[in-house]
């Protein structure tokens, strides 16, 4: 089967908190404007800065070295995704 792995934030479906896949024929057929896929990508980008700000928060609310260094690749994740989608509408805006 011939998938497409649909980024965070644009029509994703989750199974247990997996990312799954959609089939290429399924995912072709939703007619999105090239305006609305940017929307879509700028609200996923402002929704992982909030992530990313939430868990900066538990690293600092952390009442231990276990949950302060869970926190933190929390964080590190989090800001992964944000500096990716900042470079994708970055190359878009420049």
């Amino acid at each position: 089967m011939d998938c497409v792995l649909l980024c965070a934030g644009l029509r994703g479906q989750t199974r247990e908190g997996q990312t799954v896949a959609a089939p290429r024929r399924e995912w072709s057929n939703r007619s999105m404007s090239e305006n609305s896929i940017w929307d879509a990508l700028q609200t996923a980008r402002d929704k992982a800065k909030e992530r990313e700000d939430e868990e900066k928060q538990r690293v600092e609310d952390a009442d231990n070295h276990e949950q302060q260094r869970a926190a933190s690749s929390r964080v590190a994740a989090r800001q992964a995704v944000r500096e990716t989608l900042d470079d994708i509408i970055a190359q878009r805006e420049g």
